[in-house]
């Protein structure tokens, strides 16, 4: 049968964020409690090799480049640091953001060569290297955003980011530096991309949570509070907005697998792939994976008292199936692949409020959910074939002379 997802519990507390590195072999992880954990991988175990506490707020966002090794970080306390590995030490500089309100979410452009922090001052920093003075500044786009920007991501060409915000639109921005990049070329979304122009706005149903370009930088997904996922194609019509209204809870993050499907994740706790046939927007598979927990087993009483306060009942086991992740999904992240190949990404990490960081590769897991129904269906089969027996058996013959 097949293996279902991996299961790691990091045991940093609340996760909020999480980054890998180039060959996947290390993880950073934005907890609640203000620290950054560095974890590696050692037999098919995760270990904290470093703790990072530049920051005395918590954490809101981390990301790491894979080709220069730099880790950038967000948090309450209105900083943002790049670190630096140098020595066995990880370095911290702090970013000129310029901002007086939290920073909620920040981004590494695809080159490389600048980030994006989104901030609840309705506004988002886009920041890049001074050599001359040795170190990282910030230039402010601030058009049209009426509200604490929750969500941003850079699309393929280093130049568009896509800012999702309280205010229920998500916008796409020109974040084009002169200082670090060269003019860029007319795009579907447009031809005049001086900083900080709007490119394109959609107002939406609910706050937006979270945004992604596809690996061709033409389609964006815009998911909300109220659980419906838009998506914009560019190259198609600029203006329309593809809208699904499902039964599924609020997102909290979304990405693409490739050009056409994207896996989003949140309160329902198990990420959901979906599809763009570019009609529409439908549900492709859930990855309700549930544990397997033993039966008969003994509960502390602080056990007991979290499944009254969570489930309403002492033992989770009575009736109640848990998914692996036991809270709200945070953040979903290529594992394995990329986007933009031609097998597309195939294995996802996800991250919770329940301190688990769970690695769900694509297919196995599909395999898995396919045998579990193949598995249920024989046992309810042989269930009724069973019970079909005894109420035969239980018959007696009365013969009348």
């Amino acid at each position: 049968m097949p293996t279902p997802p991996l299961q790691f519990k990091l045991g940093v507390g609340p996760i909020l964020s999480h980054a890998f590195n180039a060959d996947r072999s290390q993880v950073a992880v934005a907890s609640d409690n203000c620290n950054l954990y560095i974890f590696e991988r050692k037999n098919n175990k995760w270990e904290i090799t470093h703790t990072l506490c530049e920051h005395d707020q918590p954490l809101t966002g981390v990301d790491w480049c894979p080709k220069t090794n730099r880790i950038v970080t967000c948090a309450d306390d209105k900083n943002a640091y790049v670190w630096t590995f140098e020595n066995g030490k990880w370095n911290a500089c702090l970013v000129l953001l310029r901002v007086k309100c939290s920073a909620t979410c920040v981004k590494w452009s695809p080159n490389e060569n600048k980030f994006a922090v989104g901030t609840a001052q309705k506004l988002v920093a886009i920041c890049y290297y001074e050599k001359e003075h040795n170190w990282w500044v910030a230039k402010h786009i601030k058009t049209d955003i009426n509200s604490t920007v929750r969500t941003i991501a850079w699309h393929p060409g280093n130049v568009l980011l896509a800012v999702g915000s309280f205010d229920r639109y998500a916008r796409v921005f020109s974040a084009y530096v002169k200082e670090v990049e060269e003019k860029p070329s007319p795009l579907p979304w447009g031809a005049k991309m001086s900083f900080g122009a709007t490119m394109a706005s959609y107002p939406v149903s609910g706050f937006v949570k979270a945004v992604a370009f596809s690996p061709s930088g033409h389609r964006l997904v815009i998911v909300t509070h109220d659980a419906t996922c838009n998506v914009v194609d560019a190259n198609e019509d600029l203006h329309r907005v593809v809208t699904y209204y499902g039964k599924e809870l609020t997102m909290r993050s979304v990405m693409w697998i490739n050009e056409n499907e994207f896996v989003a994740g949140g309160d329902d706790q198990y990420p959901i792939l979906y599809e763009y046939t570019g009609k529409e927007v439908r549900i492709k598979k859930a990855f309700d994976v549930f544990s397997e927990k033993p039966k008969n087993k003994v509960l502390s009483a602080f056990a007991k008292f979290r499944n009254l306060d969570d489930l309403d009942t002492e033992n989770p086991d009575d009736g109640v199936p848990q998914p692996l992740h036991t809270f709200a999904i945070t953040d979903i992240i290529p594992f394995k692949g990329t986007a933009s190949a031609r097998t597309g990404v195939t294995d996802i990490s996800s991250v919770s409020h329940d301190g688990q960081m769970i690695v769900w590769p694509i297919q196995a897991t599909l395999d898995y959910l396919n045998a579990l129904l193949v598995r249920h269906y024989l046992r309810r089969k042989k269930q009724r074939q069973l019970a079909f027996f005894e109420t035969n058996s239980s018959h007696k013959c009365v013969h009348v002379t």
